[in-house]
């Protein structure tokens, strides 16, 4: 099977394309996208659980923490994504491998979280959105 939309598909979807460039959606999005490819969990086994809980009067939930772990994961060790994409790629049964992902990685890595956010929602595996500043409404008078 392939990818459902292309490498450079970024106008594909608006949505996903004006939350990759916003001012933090190069640090969130990949965070976000990880978090569905691991299916709600932070990766490596990481315990999201136990900050959701430090911080669950402040309504952090378990999704947020492994957000959060996710994120400063990619933030010190940036070539993680190429395994993250890899595991989404098995899950879907989307044929490439490794070089192929660590290509797409190093040449766009914005490209690649945004063509694997874009699998995510039209396979119905991932919540990756817009946050609700981002969203945008057209109202015609």
């Amino acid at each position: 099977m392939s990818w459902s939309t292309g490498l450079l598909g970024i106008f594909d979807d608006f949505e996903i394309y004006m939350y990759a460039f916003s001012g933090y959606g190069s640090y969130l999005l990949p965070a976000h996208v990880s978090v569905d490819i691991h299916e709600g969990q932070a990766a490596f086994g990481l315990p999201s659980g136990a900050i959701a809980n430090m911080f669950k009067s402040c309504g952090v939930t378990e999704r947020d923490a492994a957000c959060l772990l996710n994120g400063c994961v990619y933030d010190i060790v940036p070539c993680v994504y190429i395994l993250w994409r890899g595991k989404l790629r098995e899950r879907f049964a989307i044929d490439g491998n490794l070089v192929g992902d660590a290509v797409a990685c190093i040449c766009c890595t914005q490209c690649t979280v945004m063509q694997d956010a874009r699998e995510l929602k039209k396979r119905g595996g991932g919540r990756v959105t817009a946050p609700a500043t981002l969203k945008w409404s057209v109202k015609w008078s």
